[in-house]
């Protein structure tokens, strides 16, 4: 490109040109840059880029892309304001858009890239987190402009919602402050539940648990819809949260882990160019069927399990845990119960464990399936304390997963495990009780599903 755009700019004259429009026109091409973090200069040179190659006037053509790309950051400078509060930005006079362009700006400003949010919810929303953005760039290889609007994004979200002390239902709180799709709204109240819980997300190697942040999203989801507590009747709607958009069909059935695990899905999250309806096709599932999975218990209070506080909406339900921790003092408390367990649970998987994998159900046996089934029942009854709910996806990684990465065991045998695991326990005398057995398979369900994504 012969003539640079500094030389077009030096050599161009005074004149003034003026453009008016009502609605004032916003070129979508240029904000989607801008949302990228592009600036001026490599916008024009991109929007040059698009064009005839050949042109005798070069400086004359750069310097009209140049001119109107500098209106167009002059009117999105204007506009962030409001794009950070979009209540206003329906109400302003400053610059007023089209409805239908209005809604685009606002959905897009607000969508967010995997990589560049799963590093920022792992770093948490601290003022170090802000200043270590150009960290958090290099490592997503993401603009800086791009990754300070996702974190102004979330720590505006979170701050709202932390005022309003996560009143319910969250997701359909967000969407009508932010003027967001639901879709995108129950996307961040999974992204809020791992900041007001403060979990873990990387192992002390600084390696993330989760490889995909759908997979997060979607393990989070079951956390949302099967462990925190009912806030209200509509159980088929619990806290405002349906997560449509990670389970067509929204049940847990251990009996079918085979074949989620031969069925695995591959679907990627879509694109940000994409229509806004694609954001909610991350799963396509026909696996999970638990009876009674929504039944909850009558009212119970208890001096060991932590009191829900104002912020229920992010809030385990105490009935359940107070139920896992019952489960586990019987087996902890009751002579031989744990050995009885394990040898009965060992001997089903035995007759349908693959013939040609026999030399690692041998190293399976022993101490290591004990402890591993201990582990399980530990893992349950611990979640009413705020540090073992932060520590959940580290203790399923370092306390049932490593072990059996040891032996080298595969998701399919370990689908049988989960398997007679569960089916152990549901003909287990002790909890033959409905409202046991209701809370066991919804706590082991969500686990299962969870363990087979992290392994």
């Amino acid at each position: 490109m012969a003539a640079t755009l500094h030389q077009a700019v030096d050599n161009s004259s005074t004149t003034c040109h003026v453009f008016c429009s009502d609605p004032v026109y916003l070129d979508l091409v240029v904000f989607e840059l801008w949302t990228k973090g592009l600036r001026e200069e490599q916008v024009v040179y991109y929007k040059r880029n698009l064009l005839a190659k050949n042109t005798d006037s070069e400086s004359e053509l750069l310097l009209l892309l140049y001119r109107d790309t500098t209106d167009q950051y002059r009117l999105l400078g204007l506009l962030q304001e409001y794009l950070e509060q979009p209540c206003l930005l329906e109400r302003q006079l400053v610059c007023q858009l089209s409805p239908p362009v209005l809604s685009y700006v606002v959905c897009r400003y607000y969508e967010f890239d995997d990589d560049v949010i799963l590093e920022l919810v792992s770093r948490k929303l601290s003022g170090r987190t802000r200043k270590d953005l150009d960290e958090v760039a290099e490592c997503t290889g993401s603009l800086l402009g791009n990754c300070r609007r996702q974190y102004d994004n979330l720590r505006n979200i979170y701050t709202f919602l932390e005022e309003k002390s996560f009143e319910t239902p969250v997701p359909h709180v967000i969407a009508e402050q932010y003027k967001i799709p639901l879709v995108l709204a129950e996307r961040y109240t999974c992204l809020m539940f791992i900041l007001y819980s403060k979990i873990t997300l990387q192992s002390k190697k600084k390696a993330f648990f989760f490889r995909k942040l759908v997979d997060l999203e979607f393990s989070v989801a079951l956390i949302l819809l099967h462990w925190v507590n009912d806030c209200g009747d509509d159980l088929e709607n619990r806290n405002g949260f349906s997560g449509d958009q990670y389970f067509q069909i929204e049940s847990l059935e251990l009996d079918k882990l085979d074949e989620e695990v031969s069925e695995k899905q591959e679907d990627e999250v879509a694109d940000a160019d994409e229509d806004d309806e694609s954001d909610g096709e991350f799963y396509n599932l026909d696996i999970l069927d638990i009876k009674g999975m929504r039944a909850r218990s009558g009212s119970v209070t208890r001096p060991s399990v932590r009191k829900l506080g104002s912020n229920a909406a992010m809030e385990l339900s105490p009935d359940l845990i107070l139920q896992w921790r019952t489960i586990k003092n019987y087996f902890f408390v009751t002579r031989n119960s744990v050995d009885e367990a394990v040898k009965d649970i060992l001997s089903h998987i035995q007759i349908r464990w693959p013939a040609n994998t026999r030399y690692i159900f041998k190293k399976l046996r022993g101490t290591r399936f004990k402890n591993w089934f201990r582990y399980i029942l530990t893992i349950g009854a611990g979640l009413g304390q705020a540090k073992e709910l932060r520590d959940l996806f580290e203790d399923i990684e370092v306390s049932l997963c490593d072990p059996l990465h040891q032996i080298d065991l595969d998701s399919k045998c370990l689908s049988i495990v989960l398997e007679q695991v569960q089916k152990h326990m549901a003909s287990h005398g002790f909890i033959v009780a409905q409202k046991l057995q209701d809370s066991w398979t919804t706590y082991f369900s969500v686990l299962s599903k969870i363990l087979l994504k992290i392994y």
